[in-house]
């Protein structure tokens, strides 16, 4: 059949015309953290409420990557355990996101607790955070699954652009052991700067301090927020308690990390003069 000339110019007008089909944006729920120590099974299943609560979202707007999506989109060598700290907004980026969902599992004062984050993979900007509290992982989970609705509420609203007068609100520190014989150490390795934050370091599971270990601690929120100039400026206090079998400890490297509200470094400082051993005087300044 023979189209008239007027009607396919038509036809083809509205196509032209017509708007569209926007792709939907991705958003990336990577596993809790783990510092409380509880079950491996428990944390996943924590994150499983987390990333299913985002299946309420428009679907024609927001995607959520399953864990499987996850494993197959991260870089060859790297897993969900290697996100942790710093690398949750490169994650993100890694795997195509638009948004990431960070947080972990921490036991305070007698209760659970758990802290998320809603990240913009872009700016690096932090979009949002919620809380959920409970005695028991029985009671957390509708908690959990409340406070990761109030976070997804936030995804309608843009990303805030990056600060421009930055500020330093949590540090990291990365701590080596030396590998000589006897360098590591049984005894509790604490650090504190100032009134800005006092905490011991330890990784749940994990017999720290070996000969050769090597970990990032943190990241520790500071009780108020500073300039990176201030962080410069602040003495960085390293010790151990001496106690325990063998106290006495070799330290390798130990590097300070000034973190802003989006988790991107602004200050790094590193202690001078090691490898040092840390025995009579189990203390180290910087």
């Amino acid at each position: 059949m023979r189209v008239a000339p007027t009607l396919l110019l038509f036809v083809v007008a509205l196509g032209l015309a017509a708007p569209a089909v926007a792709s939907p944006r991705r958003l990336a729920v990577l596993e809790l953290r783990n510092p409380a120590g509880v079950e491996l099974q428990e944390v996943a299943w924590l994150t499983d409420i987390v990333r299913t609560a985002g299946l309420r979202l428009d679907r024609g707007r927001w995607l959520v990557l399953t864990r499987d999506n996850l494993l197959q989109l991260l870089p060859p060598g790297r897993t969900l355990a290697d996100c942790v700290g710093e690398c949750e907004i490169e994650t993100g980026r890694n795997v195509g996101a638009d948004r990431v969902v960070a947080g972990e599992v921490v036991r305070f004062d007698g209760s659970l607790r758990i802290s998320l984050r809603l990240y913009d993979t872009a700016s690096g900007a932090l979009v949002a955070a919620e809380r959920a509290q409970a005695d028991s992982l029985a009671a957390l989970e509708p908690r959990l699954e409340e406070a990761a609705g109030r976070l997804y509420a936030h995804l309608a609203s843009p990303a805030p652009p990056p600060a421009q007068d930055p500020r330093i609100v949590a540090v990291s520190l990365f701590v080596r052991t030396g590998a000589a014989q006897g360098a590591g150490t049984d005894a509790n390795v604490c650090f504190w700067i100032g009134r800005l934050v006092r905490t011991c370091l330890d990784k749940a599971r994990r017999d720290d301090f070996e000969p050769g270990d090597a970990q990032t601690y943190g990241p520790f929120t500071l009780t108020e927020p500073v300039t990176p100039e201030a962080l410069r400026k602040l003495r960085v206090h390293l010790w151990h308690d001496g106690t325990g079998r063998r106290p006495d400890w070799q330290v390798a490297e130990v590097v300070l990390r000034g973190l802003d509200a989006a988790g991107r470094p602004l200050v790094e400082r590193r202690a001078a003069g090691l490898p040092a051993w840390l025995g009579v005087r189990p203390e180290l300044d910087f």
